[in-house]
């Protein structure tokens, strides 16, 4: 099964992906490089709170490989790390092959972009884009997509227009507006 985990920076992603993984053996993928004080004291929280008994591997481009070779649940901390570290050369199509043909449990982590306001500088717009981008792969492949915020999860169904009872916006009249 193929969790997603999303919400915005420090809402309490990591905690509920931790909670949802259980405490069976877990591989423990982490993307993110310590390169500055902030990132640091980041890495050592995450190191402080997960179970020592998990298998660790430190990779911060070629997590579609990992996937690949590790059998059993893994826990990918996280996605949004994984796209800043090559805005460009993230392999989306490595890693949609790799979770699609895993048969372990995936649970990822990832930071929601949608509530990035205004206009950006170039980079970071091409960063928060292609984070974007990758989120929706990756919830369209989940059979599970948890949203935190304030560190209390919900889980967010899969749109279906038929039996739903969801009507797409472009099939009501005046795209959803109410009628006057």
């Amino acid at each position: 099964m193929i969790t997603l985990v999303l919400g915005g920076r420090r809402s309490g992603k990591s905690d509920i992906a931790q909670e949802v993984v259980g405490s069976g053996p877990v591989t423990y993928l982490a993307t993110l490089v310590a390169d500055t004080p902030v990132t640091e004291a980041r890495v050592a929280r995450h190191r402080s709170v997960r179970p020592a008994s998990w298998r660790v591997v430190e990779e911060p481009r070629e997590i579609a490989a990992v996937l690949r070779a590790t059998e059993g649940t893994v826990l990918v901390e996280d996605l949004t790390g994984w796209v800043g570290n090559d805005v460009e050369g993230a392999d989306f199509e490595s890693l949609a092959f790799a979770l699609g043909s895993r048969a372990g449990d995936t649970v990822l982590v990832s930071e929601d972009v949608s509530a990035v306001r205004g206009r950006l500088p170039a980079a970071e717009e091409r960063y928060y884009d292609r984070l974007g981008e990758l989120n929706q792969i990756v919830s369209r492949m989940a059979q599970r997509v948890l949203y935190v915020v304030a560190a209390r999860a919900i889980e967010v169904p899969r749109w279906h227009p038929e039996g739903s009872g969801i009507v797409p916006l472009d099939a009501r009249p005046g795209y959803g507006l109410p009628s006057v």
